[in-house]
């Protein structure tokens, strides 16, 4: 018993890139389990925001799927070029979705009413988000690990999106005149922050495969 949890304690404690790996995996299965529920209840009501923020939801859970998925197959855990056009397109498309569900509560001034003891808990948890998010970044430059990288770019990204909820949430909570358009406006900002750098992934890819075909 004492040799199992030994185990245990030294795979995902002492083992910063297993732990990441075993983090995003529950990740993954919580936005997946976030996503559909919006997706059902949003056809059920017929909320085109709730469609839309499912949407983001398992576009969110499609990067990180598939960045788990290399990392069972990868040698090195080191990304492929090919890889990085993969990621930077569901990037990309992330950027985009959240583009649009922001042109939305932009335009048709959609807002949502916490209880205060709810926003107190989306405000905790969007801060642990935050916070988690940038101490990956940081620790994983130690690492020089690519796969790792990608990885915490994603959960970084998320930790974007929640910053604008949190300060929508606030906001309606204190019946500011602002609250959407400035929430609408600085989400837009970081959707095409996302947008650009998928582009940008997705070009360096093509520019490879041009290189390759003049040395060919």
């Amino acid at each position: 018993m004492k040799t199992h949890i030994y185990k245990i304690k030294k795979k995902y404690f002492n083992n910063f890139y297993d732990r990441s790996i075993a983090f995003s995996s529950l990740s993954f299965f919580m936005n997946l389990s976030v996503g559909i529920v919006k997706l059902f209840y949003g056809i059920y009501d017929s909320s085109i925001w709730f469609m839309i923020l499912s949407g983001y939801d398992i576009i969110l859970c499609i990067a990180k799927g598939y960045i788990l998925i290399l990392s069972k197959s990868l040698h090195n855990n080191e990304l492929k070029i090919q890889n990085y056009h993969h990621i930077g397109f569901f990037i990309f498309f992330l950027g985009l979705s959240y583009f649009v569900l922001c042109i939305w509560m932009l335009i048709f001034n959609e807002k949502r009413m916490y209880p205060s003891y709810l926003l107190y808990g989306v405000t905790a948890f969007a801060f642990y988000k935050i916070g988690s998010a940038i101490y990956g970044m940081v620790i994983v430059k130690k690492q020089e690990n690519s796969l790792l990288s990608m990885l915490k770019m994603i959960h970084f990204m998320d930790a974007c999106v929640s910053i604008v909820t949190i300060q929508c949430a606030i906001l309606v909570m204190k019946h500011s005149d602002h609250a959407i358009n400035s929430s609408a406006i600085l989400g837009m900002t970081i959707s095409l922050i996302f947008m650009a750098i998928g582009y940008h992934m997705k070009r360096k890819y093509k520019i490879h495969i041009h290189k390759k075909r003049d040395i060919i």
